[in-house]
Protein backbone atom coordinates (compact mmCIF):
# COMPACT_ATOMS: atom_id res chain seq x y z
CA UNK A 1 0.00 0.00 0.00
CA UNK A 2 1.00 3.36 -1.08
CA UNK A 3 0.23 6.75 -0.10
CA UNK A 4 0.43 9.20 -3.60
CA UNK A 5 -1.30 12.64 -3.92
CA UNK A 6 -3.33 12.95 -7.60
CA UNK A 7 -3.25 15.75 -8.98
CA UNK A 8 -6.18 17.86 -9.21
CA UNK A 9 -6.81 19.88 -12.69
CA UNK A 10 -8.64 22.38 -12.60
CA UNK A 11 -9.49 24.22 -15.77
CA UNK A 12 -7.50 27.50 -16.26
CA UNK A 13 -9.76 30.44 -18.31
CA UNK A 14 -7.44 32.74 -20.03
CA UNK A 15 -7.49 36.40 -19.11
CA UNK A 16 -6.82 39.31 -21.72
CA UNK A 17 -4.10 40.95 -20.91
CA UNK A 18 -3.07 39.02 -17.54
CA UNK A 19 -1.32 35.68 -18.68
CA UNK A 20 -0.37 32.80 -15.89
CA UNK A 21 2.83 33.73 -14.75
CA UNK A 22 5.21 31.09 -14.60
CA UNK A 23 6.09 28.87 -11.85
CA UNK A 24 8.32 29.70 -8.63
CA UNK A 25 10.95 27.53 -7.13
CA UNK A 26 9.07 25.14 -4.82
CA UNK A 27 5.70 26.78 -6.74
CA UNK A 28 2.89 23.62 -7.73
CA UNK A 29 0.03 23.74 -10.14
CA UNK A 30 -3.17 23.09 -8.98
CA UNK A 31 -3.68 21.07 -5.70
CA UNK A 32 -3.08 18.00 -4.97
CA UNK A 33 -5.90 14.96 -3.42
CA UNK A 34 -4.72 11.59 -1.28
CA UNK A 35 -4.56 8.14 -3.07
CA UNK A 36 -4.37 5.18 -1.17
CA UNK A 37 -2.50 2.61 -4.48
CA UNK A 38 -2.82 -1.27 -3.73
CA UNK A 39 -0.84 -3.03 -5.76
CA UNK A 40 -0.99 -7.22 -4.89
CA UNK A 41 1.34 -9.99 -6.63
CA UNK A 42 1.99 -13.59 -5.97
CA UNK A 43 5.56 -14.91 -6.16
CA UNK A 44 8.34 -17.45 -4.73
CA UNK A 45 10.89 -15.88 -2.49
CA UNK A 46 14.10 -15.57 -3.59
CA UNK A 47 17.38 -14.48 -2.04
CA UNK A 48 18.83 -10.95 -2.11
CA UNK A 49 21.85 -9.89 -1.79
CA UNK A 50 22.67 -6.65 0.47
CA UNK A 51 25.07 -6.30 -2.67
CA UNK A 52 22.21 -6.52 -5.51
CA UNK A 53 19.69 -4.30 -3.17
CA UNK A 54 22.42 -1.12 -3.12
CA UNK A 55 22.88 -1.74 -6.80
CA UNK A 56 19.66 -1.40 -7.35
CA UNK A 57 19.39 1.88 -5.36
CA UNK A 58 22.43 3.64 -5.58
CA UNK A 59 23.84 2.18 -8.70
CA UNK A 60 27.16 -0.18 -8.88
CA UNK A 61 30.00 1.16 -7.51
CA UNK A 62 32.87 1.59 -9.72
CA UNK A 63 35.26 -0.99 -10.83
CA UNK A 64 32.89 -3.51 -9.28
CA UNK A 65 33.50 -6.90 -9.08
CA UNK A 66 31.71 -9.67 -11.46
CA UNK A 67 30.08 -11.18 -8.79
CA UNK A 68 27.78 -8.14 -7.56
CA UNK A 69 27.51 -7.35 -11.13
CA UNK A 70 25.84 -11.19 -12.09
CA UNK A 71 23.98 -10.96 -8.13
CA UNK A 72 22.58 -7.57 -9.79
CA UNK A 73 21.30 -8.97 -12.92
CA UNK A 74 20.14 -12.34 -11.38
CA UNK A 75 18.03 -10.62 -8.29
CA UNK A 76 16.47 -8.30 -10.97
CA UNK A 77 12.84 -7.98 -9.72
CA UNK A 78 10.64 -10.20 -12.47
CA UNK A 79 9.27 -12.70 -10.73
CA UNK A 80 6.41 -11.37 -9.35
CA UNK A 81 2.77 -13.08 -11.38
CA UNK A 82 -0.56 -11.37 -11.35
CA UNK A 83 -0.01 -8.36 -10.90
CA UNK A 84 -2.92 -6.12 -9.45
CA UNK A 85 -3.44 -2.54 -9.04
CA UNK A 86 -6.45 -0.24 -7.79
CA UNK A 87 -6.31 3.26 -6.69
CA UNK A 88 -8.79 4.76 -3.97
CA UNK A 89 -9.10 8.43 -3.71
CA UNK A 90 -9.16 9.70 0.39
CA UNK A 91 -10.47 6.10 1.69
CA UNK A 92 -7.25 4.35 2.86
CA UNK A 93 -9.68 1.76 4.51
CA UNK A 94 -11.28 0.93 1.59
CA UNK A 95 -7.72 0.32 -0.37
CA UNK A 96 -6.85 -1.78 2.21
CA UNK A 97 -10.06 -4.15 2.59
CA UNK A 98 -9.09 -4.33 -0.83
CA UNK A 99 -5.76 -5.47 -1.11
CA UNK A 100 -6.06 -7.91 1.61
CA UNK A 101 -9.57 -9.39 -0.05
CA UNK A 102 -7.39 -10.03 -3.24
CA UNK A 103 -4.63 -11.68 -1.23
CA UNK A 104 -7.55 -13.82 0.49
CA UNK A 105 -8.56 -15.45 -2.73
CA UNK A 106 -4.61 -15.77 -4.10
CA UNK A 107 -3.80 -17.68 -0.91
CA UNK A 108 -5.57 -21.14 -2.22
CA UNK A 109 -2.26 -23.30 -1.10
CA UNK A 110 -2.08 -23.54 3.21
CA UNK A 111 1.36 -23.47 3.06
CA UNK A 112 1.28 -19.32 1.60
CA UNK A 113 1.96 -16.96 3.68
CA UNK A 114 2.05 -12.50 2.78
CA UNK A 115 4.12 -9.89 3.62
CA UNK A 116 2.91 -6.18 3.37
CA UNK A 117 5.20 -3.14 1.84
CA UNK A 118 3.77 0.01 2.91
CA UNK A 119 5.79 3.27 2.48
CA UNK A 120 4.78 4.88 6.14
CA UNK A 121 2.19 7.01 5.54
CA UNK A 122 0.40 7.87 8.51
CA UNK A 123 -1.86 5.14 9.66
CA UNK A 124 -1.40 2.47 7.14
CA UNK A 125 0.46 0.38 9.71
CA UNK A 126 -2.23 0.60 12.32
CA UNK A 127 -4.73 -0.67 9.93
CA UNK A 128 -3.07 -3.39 7.90
CA UNK A 129 -3.07 -4.81 11.54
CA UNK A 130 -6.22 -4.40 12.61
CA UNK A 131 -7.71 -5.58 9.31
CA UNK A 132 -5.13 -8.68 9.04
CA UNK A 133 -6.66 -9.97 12.67
CA UNK A 134 -10.40 -8.72 12.03
CA UNK A 135 -10.10 -10.55 8.63
CA UNK A 136 -8.71 -13.83 10.71
CA UNK A 137 -5.24 -13.84 8.27
CA UNK A 138 -3.19 -13.78 11.22
CA UNK A 139 -1.40 -17.02 11.15
CA UNK A 140 -0.29 -16.09 7.37
CA UNK A 141 0.80 -12.82 7.46
CA UNK A 142 4.79 -12.69 7.93
CA UNK A 143 4.93 -8.71 9.07
CA UNK A 144 4.88 -5.54 7.86
CA UNK A 145 7.88 -4.30 5.38
CA UNK A 146 9.04 -0.19 5.08
CA UNK A 147 9.40 0.15 1.12
CA UNK A 148 13.14 0.63 1.21
CA UNK A 149 12.45 2.42 -2.21
CA UNK A 150 10.60 5.11 0.42
CA UNK A 151 13.70 5.18 2.48
CA UNK A 152 15.97 5.71 0.28
CA UNK A 153 14.42 8.82 -1.33
CA UNK A 154 14.85 10.53 2.47
CA UNK A 155 18.46 9.51 2.54
CA UNK A 156 19.35 11.11 -0.53
CA UNK A 157 16.99 14.06 0.52
CA UNK A 158 19.47 14.18 3.80
CA UNK A 159 22.46 13.70 1.84
CA UNK A 160 22.22 16.75 -0.55
CA UNK A 161 21.45 18.60 2.59
CA UNK A 162 24.48 17.98 4.26
CA UNK A 163 27.00 17.76 0.98
CA UNK A 164 25.11 19.51 -1.61
CA UNK A 165 23.78 17.69 -4.92
CA UNK A 166 26.55 18.04 -6.71
CA UNK A 167 29.08 16.95 -3.90
CA UNK A 168 31.35 13.48 -4.90
CA UNK A 169 30.92 12.71 -1.51
CA UNK A 170 27.18 12.36 -1.64
CA UNK A 171 26.92 9.06 -3.41
CA UNK A 172 29.27 6.90 -0.79
CA UNK A 173 27.58 8.57 1.96
CA UNK A 174 23.97 7.27 0.67
CA UNK A 175 25.42 4.05 -0.01
CA UNK A 176 26.92 3.57 3.36
CA UNK A 177 23.86 4.80 5.10
CA UNK A 178 21.39 2.39 3.34
CA UNK A 179 23.95 -0.43 4.01
CA UNK A 180 23.58 0.36 7.56
CA UNK A 181 19.98 0.15 7.06
CA UNK A 182 19.94 -3.22 5.31
CA UNK A 183 22.00 -4.86 7.83
CA UNK A 184 19.09 -3.59 10.35
CA UNK A 185 21.77 -0.78 12.40
CA UNK A 186 18.61 1.35 12.55
CA UNK A 187 19.79 2.78 15.97
CA UNK A 188 23.41 3.65 14.85
CA UNK A 189 22.34 5.34 11.69
CA UNK A 190 20.20 7.82 13.77
CA UNK A 191 23.45 9.09 15.83
CA UNK A 192 26.54 8.35 13.84
CA UNK A 193 25.12 9.32 9.71
CA UNK A 194 23.20 12.53 10.44
CA UNK A 195 26.37 14.85 11.23
CA UNK A 196 29.01 16.05 8.78
CA UNK A 197 32.77 14.64 8.62
CA UNK A 198 34.88 16.37 9.91
CA UNK A 199 38.11 14.14 8.23
CA UNK A 200 37.41 15.26 4.82
CA UNK A 201 36.29 18.15 2.74
CA UNK A 202 33.21 18.91 1.27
Amino acid sequence: FDGKGVPKIVEQQAIKGNPKKRLGPGEKQGKKQMATVSVSSSFEPRSRTKASVLGSLVGLKKNSNTEESRSKKENENRWHKKIHRRAFLDNQSQAIRYGLDDIRLRMVNPLSRFVVPIDGGIGLENKVLSYVKEYGMEEQFDGIIIDIIHVSEYVWDVGTALFGAKSVLRTDWVRDLLEDLLDSKVEPVSYTHLTLPTNREV
